[in-house]
């Protein structure tokens, strides 16, 4: 891993010169042709670290961005063609979701799509009276969605879509997918396998 000499705030120039197109939050593998993101340092078998607000090379033409979704990225407006969010907004209070949607708004360009997979709300209600729960305690299992991998904030879809259009995504420009079905198929291809009803997948265009 090292440490990539490029001029912050992002912009496209910068990411033609890298090959990148588009920003991953919240997964940890880093596929090659995008930059990843998280809040947390990643290390290389050789025990090298990705440093804060610095974009660090991890292998050939994978790049990770340590930063705070809390904050400001540091990207210009209109930056990246997408975005795609796994397993991210729901560790998010309300707000700071809120306030992270609107900044995904800000550096996507014009007509660039965001794709968010989060576990749905209305998924787990339902299993909630299941009795067949690996425990057979339904609500020991709810209750370690929370405690055991840190949820701060659960989606349904109109949740989700309430989230989106506060954040400045018109309300037209919002549709709930399927797993690996988008608007485009580049970008749904990344959908990691999952168990069918229990994820929700949306996506909204910057109009």
């Amino acid at each position: 891993m090292e440490v990539v000499e490029v001029d912050l705030p992002l912009n496209p120039s910068v990411l033609r010169q890298l090959g990148v197109e588009g920003l991953r939050f919240g997964h940890a593998d880093i596929y090659p042709g995008s930059l990843s993101t998280g809040a947390g340092p990643i290390e290389d078998e050789h025990g090298n670290q990705s440093r804060p607000e610095r974009v660090s090379r991890v292998d050939g033409d994978r790049y990770y961005l340590q930063h705070d979704p809390r904050e400001r990225y540091p990207v210009e407006d209109d930056t990246f063609a997408w975005c795609h969010a796994e397993d991210f907004i729901e560790h998010l209070e309300l707000d700071h979701g809120i306030a992270w949607l609107a900044e995904v708004r800000r550096i996507l360009q014009p007509r660039g799509i965001v794709r968010i997979s989060t576990p749905d709300l209305r998924g787990y209600l339902a299993g909630y009276g299941d009795d067949s729960t690996a425990s057979g305690r339904p609500g020991s299992t709810l209750n370690q969605i929370f405690m055991v991998r840190g949820l701060r904030w659960l989606y349904d879809f109109e949740e989700l879509r309430y989230a989106v259009t506060r954040a400045g995504f018109e309300g037209s420009a919002i549709e709930r997918r399927g797993i690996g079905d988008g608007g485009r198929a580049d970008v749904a291809a990344l959908d990691s396998p999952s168990s069918g009803h229990e994820r929700l997948y949306v996506e909204a265009l910057k109009i």
